[in-house]
């Protein structure tokens, strides 16, 4: 709803509490003010633990972490998976923006 209201996609993060890959892309990537300035610019940020949440059926949980991208109305514009550092994910989010594109 919230994605909806504010005109933007949704960035889901799927990951789990004991993954030494999901902490090392929080600890390496999420912690970079440049990533999240551009996360939050263009999405609606989410985090899921597979150990806590009930994740929906249509996102995969193993092999996380998993970086699910969506549009407002919840179709996976692109998924992916793995630890990235910085320079890695923001490669990623071009490929989003190209696939939003063939979207339109």
């Amino acid at each position: 709803q919230r994605a909806k209201k504010e005109h933007k996609d949704v960035y889901l993060f799927v990951g789990a509490d004991e993954c030494r890959f999901c902490d090392r892309f929080k600890n390496l990537t999420l912690s970079k003010k440049e990533v999240i300035d551009k996360l939050k610019k263009e999405y609606i940020l989410l985090y899921l633990s597979r150990d806590q949440h009930k994740i929906p059926k249509h996102f995969a949980i193993k092999g996380v972490p998993r970086h699910y991208f969506l549009t407002s109305k919840g179709i996976i514009i692109h998924d992916d998976r793995g630890s990235r550092e910085p320079a890695g994910f923001f490669d990623i989010l071009d490929e989003v923006e190209l696939k939003k594109d063939d979207l339109k």
